[in-house]
């Protein structure tokens, strides 16, 4: 017979060696490092779920939603066969529906074998995702960096003019005791805005509108691949939504790098304030000329406007110098030694005038709206200029666009990836 011709089979026995008590020794034993000592595997599941507790806690705080409280946890995986890892999950989210898998040693198995499928079907998705960064997010960008000059170069004007006029009103109220003195604060109120730390104040409502403006025309051009792999609809958009990007490690240039942990808002801010600091350092020495032609017009008008008075006392009247001493004006006779013409003259108190410290009544002379009036009218001239000067430089804009870009293109390729498990 064919039994009688195969070989004799010998038996072996098999006894397992870990019991349950042995493997609770085993969990019980410190022996995970991960920086506070060594820990049990036990402690260390619990730990990583209450932190996981505070990460949902924190994002529900930000987000206004209910979404991040668990309602059902699935354990799967060989591992979640240990009792422990139940346990500790029911006591950290007491609420939650906590159920097992049903065969949970073969999960990861089978999700690399799906994940594989998914990977050949979804491979001209990645594709579409390179074309879509390449022919969309890129030129989208660079398309709104004039109109974000257009902004700042009219609120930077708006400033520039603020701060003369801020400061022609304290030398006329004697808290600037001489016209230098009005120059002075003029060029330190100036660089002062044009720190980094500031301008992220000044430019910041522009600079949200441009990047609010760019998310929401890529969510639009996105929508054609959502349809085309039957995604839901603007599930790939919201990767261009401020509150969902990750910054992660991306480096903003000289800005110190965006740590995703410091959370939506600050990453928001961090990236404004990123953009302000590049124009801070293209700013600074565009604004110098155009501000000190405009304060040298705002001295000749006080200058012109005052010496018809100071003039009239010191050439019609011949005891004139002594008049405006008792004023508060001290012109010396040595300060218009050998001055006989009245051009002489003038071109002696335009030379010393800056540096007088003038009564109010001398300077109520100076009529405000007149003053207002002209420094007004260089405010459009300021705009233009420093919009023109911002838009020569083509080291800044590429910078902006590279970097502002490559924020864009990380957050949709990370949600690409994992849009990737929808595609059927």
């Amino acid at each position: 017979m064919l039994v009688d011709l195969l070989p004799k089979c010998k038996v072996y026995i098999f006894e397992p060696e870990v019991d349950g008590s042995v493997m609770n020794e085993i969990l019980d034993t410190p022996i995970v490092d991960l920086g506070n000592g060594l820990q049990t595997w036990p402690s260390t599941f619990e730990q990583i779920l209450l932190r996981f507790k505070q990460e949902l806690d924190v994002r529900q705080q930000f987000e206004s939603s209910n979404d991040f409280s668990p309602g059902v946890i699935l354990l799967t995986g060989g591992a979640s066969r240990m009792n422990f890892v139940k346990e500790i999950c029911q006591q950290v989210f007491p609420e939650a529906s906590v159920k097992s898998d049903n065969t949970p040693e073969f999960c990861i198995a089978r999700g690399l074998a799906r994940w594989g499928r998914i990977e050949i079907k979804t491979s001209q998705f990645s594709k579409d995702i390179e074309i879509f960064c390449s022919d969309k997010i890129k030129p989208t960008v660079a398309s709104q960096i004039d109109f974000l000059y257009d902004a700042i170069s009219t609120v930077l004007a708006d400033k520039i003019i603020s701060i003369i006029k801020h400061n022609f009103d304290l030398w006329k109220s004697r808290k600037h005791l001489t016209i230098n003195n009005m120059k002075s604060a003029i060029d330190s109120d100036i660089k002062y805005s044009l720190e980094e730390k500031n301008l992220s104040e000044l430019f910041g409502e522009k600079i949200k509108l441009m990047l609010n403006k760019i998310s929401k025309d890529l969510r639009n051009e996105i929508k054609a691949l959502e349809l085309q792999y039957s995604i839901p609809i603007g599930k790939l958009g919201e990767s261009f939504d401020f509150k969902n990007i990750a910054v992660g490690n991306i480096s903003l240039g000289s800005q110190t790098n965006i740590d995703a942990t410091d959370g939506l808002i600050s990453q928001f801010s961090s990236i404004v304030a990123w953009i302000s600091g590049i124009l801070a350092g293209v700013a600074a020495y565009l604004i110098g000329p155009t501000v000190l032609g405009i304060i040298v017009g705002l001295t000749a008008l006080i200058s012109t406007t005052l010496f018809s008075i100071l003039i009239s006392f010191l050439i019609t009247n011949p005891g004139g110098w002594a008049v405006l001493a008792t004023f508060g004006i001290l012109v010396t006779a040595s300060t218009l030694a050998g001055k006989k013409t009245k051009e002489s003259v003038k071109s002696v108190i335009e030379e010393n005038l800056p540096s007088w410290d003038l009564p109010v009544w001398v300077r109520n002379i100076v009529n405000s709206d007149s003053v207002y009036s002209k420094v007004n009218k260089e405010r459009e001239g300021v705009a233009n200029q420093v919009n023109s000067k911002l838009k020569g430089e083509e080291k800044i804009r590429q910078e902006l666009i590279d970097k502002i870009t490559s924020i864009f293109e990380t957050s949709l390729k990370a949600q690409a990836e994992d849009m990737k498990a929808l595609i059927s």
